[in-house]
């Protein structure tokens, strides 16, 4: 279950802000998903859900359109049809709503949207021409949500597109990531925060992903 894998990411110790943010992405798309499939395959013999499906194809009808179902005449098939597609309708609405009212603000932040393509490492462009422009919309956007908390911590956050501070971090990224596909980005990024040169040139890029 979505919800599942979702609930036992955020209740483990490691503190992996990727991680959560990508279950969370992952269950929305899957409730959507699952949204839909209620929607438009219930009625059908080729609905997804699988119980479901096997008596629908179990079920004939007579000469006289009655719905038959091992030799039983099943005289509240039509009601008891729509009653399941409502309640199962229900069901993913009611766990949507409940995730919506626990994490609306975060999904419409600045942080859903970008803080995965920052942090994880892995997943940025590995040629130089599309590492270029990239991030540059997103860190932004952080700057402008974190403005406050980041000056009141010592960032001069003018300083980071002024002195290209994020193009120096992402050029200095770029040996560290050559053959490092399979390392986490929990594991890279320690290495760049306590390296002394970086931490000069980047000083003040570096409160975003230190936050």
């Amino acid at each position: 279950m979505p919800l599942k894998v979702l609930s036992v990411s955020m209740q483990k110790d490691e503190h992996d802000p990727v991680t959560m943010l990508q279950r969370l992405q992952e269950f929305n798309w899957t409730m959507t998903k699952l949204q839909f499939l209620v929607e438009r395959s219930l009625d059908g013999r080729s609905s997804r859900l699988t119980n479901y499906t096997k008596f629908i194809q179990a079920v004939s009808e007579d000469d006289d359109g009655n719905k038959i179902y091992q030799n039983v005449k099943l005289r509240e098939f039509p009601s008891s049809q729509r009653a399941q597609e409502e309640s199962l309708d229900e069901m993913v609405t009611r766990i949507c709503h409940s995730v919506e009212v626990r994490f609306g603000d975060l999904k419409v932040s600045p942080v859903y949207k970008h803080l995965v393509s920052i942090l994880d490492v892995n997943s940025w462009p590995s040629d130089e021409r599309s590492l270029v422009n990239y991030g540059d919309d997103a860190i932004k956007d952080l700057i402008e949500l974190w403005k406050e908390l980041l000056e009141g911590n010592g960032c001069v956050t003018t300083n980071i597109p002024a002195q290209w501070q994020w193009d120096i971090l992402k050029n200095r990224m770029r040996p560290i990531l050559a053959g490092v596909n399979q390392v986490k980005y929990l594991e890279i990024w320690p290495r760049i925060l306590t390296n002394k040169d970086v931490k000069t040139q980047c000083s003040d890029v570096l409160h975003i992903i230190d936050s």
